[in-house]
């Protein structure tokens, strides 16, 4: 598989939709996507799908044509379980995840209005790739959020506003397993 043509042929059909979303002021999503078998390469195009997606802040739901008790542990399982913030009181201005770095990262600019400001940020943190008690996160800038979690759901984290969240323009979130420490700094300078 050759995602570097995918890239070339597909990347411009995602700008079209995109740019169709923000002319019309609407949200978008891709629905019905992904019947491309249990393997490696569908993987592949799964995870280069729903990257792209990410990069455009777009909604997706995935096309699971026969259900079976094989997804367990399978390649397609591997692409889809990343984690993702479901709720942000603000504007969301990137949102990745790092398959081969296990690297989770949400910028966004807070909404300042007092309603909405104590609103935390809500993600998940998957199961999948986040496991035990070691896995570690860390905000930029330093002390804009603390961090709890759901009590509902042990795989929901919330980070709550500080006062110094105030007066920042971006924030940026990166949850990580200790082992990808130097890979995630090296993401970290890349984004900053």
């Amino acid at each position: 598989l050759n995602l570097e043509a995918c890239d070339l042929f597909q990347t411009p059909l995602f700008d079209v939709r995109d740019d169709d979303a923000r002319r019309l002021g609407v949200g978008a999503i891709l629905s019905e996507f992904g019947a491309v078998g249990n393997s490696e390469i569908g993987a592949d195009i799964i995870e280069f799908v729903v990257n792209k997606m990410d990069q455009f802040l777009h909604s997706w739901s995935f096309w699971y044509l026969t259900p079976s008790p094989q997804i367990e542990g399978s390649d397609e399982l591997k692409a889809l379980a990343r984690p993702y913030a479901r709720c942000v009181p603000g504007v969301i201005r990137s949102m990745s995840f790092d398959l081969q770095k296990i690297v989770f990262m949400v910028a966004y600019t807070p909404n300042l209005a007092n309603r909405t400001f104590s609103t935390p940020v809500e993600v998940y943190v998957s199961p999948f790739y986040f496991k035990g008690s070691e896995i570690e996160w860390e905000v930029n800038p330093n002390g804009a959020v603390t961090k709890t979690v759901s009590f509902a759901d042990p795989n929901i984290w919330l980070f709550h506003h500080t006062e110094s969240a105030k007066t920042e323009n971006t924030i940026t979130i990166s949850i990580y397993m200790p082992q990808t420490t130097n890979q995630h700094e090296s993401s970290l300078e890349l984004n900053n």
